[in-house]
């Protein structure tokens, strides 16, 4: 594929869709958005429209959206289709996040050893990775540290919310 209004042809054509304007942004996002769950050769599709993709902020948000569905080992492949280096590097720090939250969930969080405020690791994690963490973790200790240290009003609630409905189901 040699540029963007044959990306946009191709992958309209694969999802049995038109695009009105291929110029628009949110004709294009309209598009993307329909491709993300779809069959591997309209990821294919998706990926090299990614390639062409003149908007930045568009081709991020697009990446960001997949790197939530793929693989891990995949993720460093869609990344390096950002033509940004501002974006690869805000994709990296998501993929780096998203790592990090696949590994809590699946283990139990352990309160690090040592001085000081226990919860004071949670801090330096970004608030994507605080609220997801207090939406999906099945650790108390974690939940805890996210309820009274996390970054914003809505990460606290949210783990305080996780810890009560995860009491309630191992009480039952």
């Amino acid at each position: 594929m040699h540029s963007l209004p044959e990306g946009i042809e191709l992958l309209a054509r694969l999802l049995g869709d038109v695009v009105a304007d291929y110029e628009d942004e949110h004709e294009r996002w309209r598009l993307y958005e329909k491709a993300l769950d779809d069959t591997p050769s309209v990821m294919k599709a998706l990926e090299a429209a990614i390639l062409q993709e003149e908007d930045e902020n568009v081709a991020l948000s697009v990446v960001l959206r997949v790197l939530e569905r793929v693989p891990r080992s995949e993720r460093t492949a869609w990344i390096n289709r950002l033509s940004g280096s501002r974006s690869r590097e805000y994709a990296r720090a998501r993929a780096t996040d998203m790592a990090t939250l696949e590994d809590l969930v699946r283990k139990e969080y352990v309160l690090p050893a040592g001085e000081g405020d226990s919860c004071s690791s949670v801090e330096d994690w970004s608030d994507w990775l605080q609220l997801r963490l207090a939406q999906k973790s099945f650790s108390t200790d974690l939940l805890k540290c996210l309820a009274t240290a996390g970054r914003t009003k809505r990460i606290r609630r949210s783990a305080s919310e996780r810890l009560t409905t995860l009491g309630r189901v191992r009480s039952a």
